[in-house]
């Protein structure tokens, strides 16, 4: 049990005072009256027919009673229900300008981050508002729809870049546009639009939907960035841009261009600087707007249950007024009536509880019945998909229920994604990158298994339903879906660039051992090895994998101690670092390699040795042909061995092409 106002349960001692003092106070008032009207006599049991116990027990009772009545008046509650919450707030998108001119740096650190920074502020500071954002420069795109979620605004406005419309210029046209299009998808009323650009080179015609805006009374503020007296334009590396006839290009803050459109539109025009970034002017030309009502988020609401204390403190001062101080035994009648009401009254309360439940069991649920019982097992945090799965078999006829259903599956699933992203991302950190892999194939599986019931619970819902389904959640899957996508191809990155160290590595070993190979081929094959262990170092070091990167550090020296053994000619020394490299990077060493492949080569090739070869071997050890009993020819030995050598050095080529073939198994194989 829990309590909506819990600092009103601190009354409860205080009652308890209150009624110890009322008691003795009046105890004492009493023996004053009973010793003046009967005086020695007021002290002697038959003059006065008084229960000392049952006053005791009245006064327990009104203690009780005042504490029922503190219990209702804090609101007490064990269990909730979602309610749609009705926020009040505006509806506002902002036009940001991404030119080429934005990258200028009279505005320190340059105009695109100080509008940036502007526009995380504004949004930071109206909490009540749903923010959407359009990128635009020659043409215009709506990157971010309306949406009151902070975290997905702000990754939204960190993706803000001169790179992301291609086509240059500053099409203030096409930008309204866009700025149309988002506002009839919302279908908001209290609606204005941001402008945070430098006003310089606007192309394109703006005065068709200027006069739209101010016909709807939908206000534009201009935030200019810049200087006036202009500054050179720089390019996304930072050298100065020229024209065609070798002049440097300048730009300059056009406050006359922007002060005309925002007096067009009966908005307001502030000049941002690094001193004065003019949010709380942009602030409070907001707030004069009104503030329009929104469906579409819910929140639990306590479902209180005071009723049920102050029907039990009704009763009790039911006892209280007909328990008798004057004779015990009256009393324990009135007692037991007492406590026979109570047990009546709590019985009924339990009873009307459980008769919803009693309901719910029954086979003949109806599909809101059954929605609601799946709802109740999801917001204890277990699976109900097996109950929506019912309820949509039930609500075929009942569009409302089905589109709930298939968005809280969705709900469900994208939970259950983003608990397997927070276990990757913990055990990325703690080196475990094959778990963490199967977790986020676990995340991307559920995402995927989300997506179908977001889109099908939008398609059933009427314009009715559609206000109370909230469309942030879409919003995070698009951002959790790309987080899980972002962090495997990372992991299978640097899986592939292990492997590829560990491959060039052990080709370096190769061709050191190969004699054929010039000294230059070598120092060639052992700085591809160096260039791939220092590639894993770079990975490792990105996704914060401190043994990985460890082991390619020691690799990439070794593999430089055999560069420098190399140029002295030093074959000895340099198959030493190589192999030290091998191991560092978790591959065998060549020796260790080699002898293996040779016993995986004799157990393979041990069945097929023909009788020639067995023949031939056993002449090695100075044998003789047990068979006929006498030795074999010397030139017939030398002839069958240099037929072996050849066989065996043919069997040697084919074990190291399938050893640089084969995959090297680390943790797993990729």
């Amino acid at each position: 049990m829990d309590f909506v106002h819990t600092k009103i349960l601190y009354l409860i001692p205080a009652a308890a005072v209150f009624i110890l003092t009322a008691f003795f106070y009046s105890r004492g008032k009493r023996k004053k009256l009973l010793f003046t009207i009967l005086g020695s006599r007021s002290e002697e049991p038959g003059a006065v027919m008084l229960s000392h116990s049952m006053r005791r027990n009245r006064m327990i009772l009104l203690f009780l009673i005042m504490t029922l009545l503190i219990f209702s008046w804090a609101r007490p509650y064990w269990s909730q229900r979602l309610t749609p919450e009705m926020p009040r707030g505006r509806d506002i998108i902002v036009l940001f300008d991404v030119s080429k001119s934005m990258l200028s740096d009279d505005v320190a650190p340059s105009r695109i981050e100080h509008g940036k920074f502007l526009l995380r502020q504004l949004t930071g500071s109206a909490n009540e508002d749903r923010f959407g954002i359009a990128a635009f420069a020659g043409t215009s795109y709506l990157s971010c729809p309306l949406t009151s979620n902070r975290t997905a605004l702000n990754e939204y406005i960190d993706e803000l870049n001169c790179e992301l419309v291609p086509l240059g210029g500053t099409n203030l046209g096409s930008a309204l546009k866009r700025a149309f299009e988002a506002f009839k998808a919302a279908e908001g009323n209290h609606r204005a639009i941001v402008l945070i650009t430098d006003g310089d080179e606007l192309t394109g015609s703006a005065e068709k939907e200027l006069a739209k805006l101010k016909k709807m009374k939908i206000p534009v503020f201009v935030a200019g960035i810049g200087d006036p007296s202009g500054v050179p334009v720089r390019a996304s590396d930072g050298t100065v841009v020229r024209t065609k006839d070798g002049k440097i290009a300048m730009t300059k803050l056009n406050e006359q261009l922007l002060k005309a459109i925002a007096s067009a539109t009966n908005g307001h025009y502030i000049r941002s600087t690094a001193t004065n970034p003019g949010v709380e002017q942009l602030l409070s030309c907001i707030d004069k707007l009104d503030k329009a009502d929104r469906d579409g988020i819910k929140r639990k609401l306590p479902i209180d249950k005071f009723p049920q204390f102050l029907i039990a403190a009704f009763i009790l001062y039911l006892g209280y007024m007909l328990i008798s101080e004057r004779s015990a035994k009256n009393a324990a009648k009135t007692a037991k009536i007492v406590i026979f009401f109570i047990m009546t009254a709590a019985f009924q309360l339990n009873a009307a509880e459980e008769v919803p439940q009693q309901k719910q069991n029954d086979e003949n649920m109806t599909a809101q019945q059954l929605y609601n019982k799946a709802l109740d097992k999801q917001l204890k945090g277990r699976d109900a998909a097996d109950l929506y799965a019912q309820t949509l078999h039930k609500a075929e006829k009942y569009p409302v229920v089905q589109s709930k259903s298939y968005y809280n599956l969705a709900v469900q699933s994208h939970t259950t994604a983003r608990n397997n992203i927070s276990k990757a991302e913990n055990l990325i950190n703690t080196q475990q990158l094959d778990n963490a892999y199967k977790e986020l194939e676990e995340a991307e599986k559920n995402l995927n298994a989300a997506a179908p019931n977001y889109s099908t619970a939008f398609s059933y819902a009427g314009n009715t339903v559609k206000e109370n389904l909230s469309g942030d959640n879409l919003t995070a899957h698009y951002l959790d879906l790309k987080k899980v996508k972002e962090l495997k191809k990372k992991i299978e990155d640097l899986k592939k660039q292990q492997q590829k160290a560990q491959q060039d590595t052990s080709k370096a070993q190769q061709q050191n051992k190969d004699k054929k190979q010039n000294r230059q081929q070598k120092q060639s094959a052992i700085d591809q090895a160096k260039k791939s262990a220092a590639d894993l170092q770079k990975k490792a070091q990105e996704m914060n994998q401190k043994e990985l990167e460890k082991q390619a550090q020691q690799a990439k020296e070794s593999l430089e101690k055999a560069s420098n053994a190399n140029q002295k000619n030093d074959q000895k020394q340099t198959q030493k670092h190589l192999d030290d490299a091998a191991e560092a990077l978790g591959a065998d060493r060549s020796d260790k390699g080699k002898q293996n492949q040779q016993k995986q080569g004799k157990n393979q090739d041990k069945k097929e040795n023909s009788p020639l070869e067995q023949q031939t071997q056993a002449q090695e050890k100075g044998e003789t042909n047990k068979e006929s009993g006498e030795k074999v020819d010397p030139k017939s030995a030398e002839q069958l061995l240099d037929m072996l050598k050849k066989d065996e050095q043919q069997r040697r080529n084919e074990l190291i092409k399938r050893s640089r073939q084969r995959k090297i198994f680390v943790e797993k194989d990729w």
